[in-house]
């Protein structure tokens, strides 16, 4: 049996990712830099390359340090305003909960956005192990935060199944050697998940039954 479910957050469990795009590609504006719709859910959310690598790439010698307390501060607004869960999202937690399955977190975004989503929702408590951004050495794609939830939990990696809503999150599962169930949103529907154990159209679909049963 499986004994530890490993969530992703944005665009997951949280319909955050729609807020951090428009949080970041505000902040970019502000600076003289345009960052399309499509730049973002690429760059972004597929690959998982972020801020770094976007200011990199496109060879912009600015200072992160400003854009990130920017972007913070747009993204906590938006999230008092517009924050809503994922379909199935809350039902599927106290259902694994009542099961008294062992549950971690994984995401990309920095322990400050993480802990304000979590708090908002009050699922906190849900989580044995929370890994941000600031806690892995390698981000997704990168099997590096999976792996450090399934070392908390002193569990193998074939004892984990991630829940994943993008392609490098996919990824990192499969590179961890861990099942994934993929839950594909608007932002990513065209992403390759040719790497998942099972692909599903909404959490709504999901019960601990199936997980088991992978």
């Amino acid at each position: 049996m499986n004994q530890v479910v490993i969530f992703d957050l944005d665009g997951l469990l949280a319909r955050t990712e729609e807020l951090h795009s428009e949080a970041w590609r505000a902040t970019f504006r502000q600076i003289g830099i345009d960052v399309s719709e499509e730049e973002y859910a690429d760059h972004w959310i597929r690959q998982g390359k972020g801020h770094l690598g976007y200011l990199a790439e496109k060879n912009h010698p600015i200072d992160p340090a400003p854009l990130i307390l920017q972007k913070n501060e747009r993204f906590t607004k938006l999230v008092a305003e517009r924050l809503e869960s994922m379909p199935g999202a809350l039902r599927l937690l106290d259902e694994l909960k009542r099961h008294h399955i062992k549950l971690g977190l994984a995401s990309a975004s920095r322990r400050a956005s993480v802990e304000l989503i979590l708090a908002r929702f009050k699922i906190d408590s849900y989580f044995g192990k929370v890994v941000a951004f600031e806690d892995a050495p390698r981000q997704k794609p990168y099997p590096d935060p999976f792996l450090l939830v399934a070392s908390h939990f002193k569990v193998y990696p074939n004892e984990c199944v991630v829940l994943e809503d993008a392609e490098k999150g996919v990824l990192a599962a499969f590179n961890a050697g861990m099942k994934c169930i993929a839950i594909p949103n608007e932002l990513t529907q065209n992403n390759d998940f040719s790497k998942a154990t099972l692909v599903l159209s909404s959490l709504e679909e999901l019960t601990w039954e199936r997980i088991r049963d992978l």
